[in-house]
């Protein structure tokens, strides 16, 4: 009996002991690739640190980065570069944009609600209102439209247009939400508004559709927050209706995207040539992208190459071949380069930066 009980455990026994077994083994055959990653996941921490920290620093008292810190040199130059305010940059983001997410006070116990819906910013001359004030057309079949009617508190989050992660902007507008009067010269103005921004809404004119306006939270306290505003990591922060309101969005905004992509696409080798010069990494930077551009630079991603993985020279040699997010090439960050002057036009785009390229090349060559 005792013979068969013996043999009853070491059958039930054995699956388990070779399961664990074998765990421990492909835990070891990883621990190697596990440490490699770690290694890069916190140099790639440090360096964002590195940046985020300079950029919250402006004292000119403060003590000045090693000069045999690239990355301290880097960060530092960062900091001091001109770039649109907060409140240009969400009044960029607030115009360029289409849709939202609505949040209300639900009826079904005040708990918020949210929904994605189309709007539009009122035209200044078509409105007494704020140019920050969006207008909705809603339908008395939603959910939200009921919620609105009854506590007309609700808030509004923009997220940049082709937003990817936490690296890009989103604005969130705290409003008291009022329905225009039908039939009214502010309902004819915020209809016309609408159809220009969303010409196949043809939707809107159904009759169970009504227009409203979302008002900014402190019209009546300026002082009061009515928007929270993140551009980035190390980049946010409250702004009052005021400060939101009087800012012009840039006015190269709409170029942006067709110009970043033809550099990309036709010109990579001079986005890399003033990237290398701008930022002043040199031939550590063997890639580079330029992202969203702005009446004083441009923001671009970096590809570095990895001197302690001892395939830099390599890197260097191959900088031109697409190189795969988890390549040994190092770290990846994001950086800007500025214009020597501000570019108020396409035009002034394009000269800067057909001016920076050949700056950048005569310096290189």
């Amino acid at each position: 009996m005792r013979s068969a009980c013996a043999l009853r455990r070491v059958t039930t026994m054995g699956p388990a002991v070779s399961r664990a077994a074998a765990a421990a083994a492909a835990t070891a055959r990883k621990a190697p690739l596990l440490s490699s990653i770690a290694h890069h996941q916190q140099r790639r921490r440090s360096v964002v640190s590195v940046v985020v920290a300079a950029s919250a620093s402006s004292s000119p008292s403060s003590t000045p980065a090693s000069s045999t810190d690239p990355f301290a040199r880097f960060a530092e130059a960062q900091a001091a570069l001109p770039r649109p305010s907060l409140a240009e940059e969400a009044r960029t983001l607030l115009a360029a944009a289409k849709t939202g997410v609505l949040s209300t006070s639900s009826s079904a116990g005040g708990h918020p609600l949210g929904s994605v819906v189309q709007f539009a910013l009122p035209s200044e001359a078509a409105s007494s209102s704020s140019p920050c004030s969006p207008i909705l057309a809603l339908s008395s079949l939603s959910a939200h439209t009921r919620d609105l009617a009854a506590d007309p508190r609700c808030s509004l989050t923009v997220l940049s247009p082709g937003f990817a992660g936490m690296e890009d902007g989103r604005v969130s507008l705290t409003c008291v939400a009022k329905k225009l009067e039908n039939g009214g010269e502010e309902q004819t103005a915020a209809r016309a508004c609408y159809r220009s921004k969303h010409p196949d809404a043809f939707w809107s004119d159904f009759g169970d559709f009504s227009w409203w306006r979302l008002d900014l939270v402190g019209e009546e306290k300026p002082n009061l927050p009515a928007a929270r505003v993140v551009m980035g990591f190390g980049r946010a922060g409250s702004l009052t209706s005021t400060q939101l309101s009087t800012a012009s969005p840039d006015p190269v905004s709409a170029f942006s995207a067709p110009v970043a992509g033809h550099m990309n696409a036709d010109h990579g080798d001079a986005v890399l040539a003033v990237a290398r010069s701008a930022t002043g990494l040199g031939e550590r930077v063997v890639k580079a992208a330029m992202g969203r551009v702005d009446r004083l630079g441009f923001e671009v991603e970096l590809v570095l190459a990895s001197e302690e993985n001892g395939e830099y020279e390599n890197e260097k040699k191959e900088s031109k071949r697409p190189l795969s997010k988890d390549a040994a090439a190092g770290e990846r960050l994001r950086a800007r380069v500025a214009f020597p002057q501000p570019a108020e036009d396409r035009k002034a785009l394009k000269d800067r930066l057909v001016e920076m390229t050949k700056a950048a090349k005569g310096a290189s060559g």
